[in-house]
C-alpha cells in the first residue's frame, strides 16, 4: 500500500557543529565609603523618625 514514508530519515543528516561559549568576566564590584557627613545624616534621621513615632503613639494614648 504505502510504501514510501513522509517521514525524514534522520541518519542521512548530520548535525551542526554548536557554537562554543564565549564567558564574559564578572564585573568588577567595589563598595564606596560613606563619608562622616553621611554616617551622621542617616543616623540623625533614624533617630528623629524613633522620636516622632514614640511621640505619635504616646499622642494616641492619651
Amino acid at each position: 500500500m504505502r510504501e514510501e514514508s513522509t517521514a525524514r530519515n534522520l541518519q542521512d543528516y548530520q548535525v551542526a557543529p554548536q557554537p562554543e561559549k564565549v564567558v564574559q568576566a564578572a564585573p568588577k564590584v567595589h563598595s564606596v565609603k560613606l563619608s562622616k557627613f553621611e554616617t551622621f545624616s542617616i543616623v540623625g534621621l533614624f533617630l528623629l523618625t524613633l522620636v516622632l513615632m514614640v511621640a505619635l503613639v504616646s499622642i494616641k494614648v492619651r
